[in-house]
């Protein structure tokens, strides 16, 4: 993910200074996933709603932690 860009989810914008916690884009096969920077989560979703949902639920709402990728991401296992 070193070439990963990414944007803000509308919701981030009042809480910016937080620390990317979860990454939510598509894949090259253009499912929606959602991946924790950690590296330690994540999941392949029917949709981007759903996607961001999950993140933001893991993120105890606080939806200033999620990020939406620009360009296609990978869900590593």
């Amino acid at each position: 993910m070193s070439d990963l860009q990414i944007i803000s989810h509308p919701s981030a914008r009042r809480s910016a200074r937080l620390k990317t916690a979860f990454v939510v884009g598509q894949n090259r096969l253009g499912q929606w996933l959602a991946i924790a920077t950690d590296g330690l989560g994540g999941g392949i979703f029917a949709s981007q709603d759903a996607a961001l949902r999950y993140a933001e639920s893991e993120c105890a709402g606080s939806a200033g932690r999620v990020r939406l990728a620009r360009g296609p991401i990978e869900l590593r296992i």
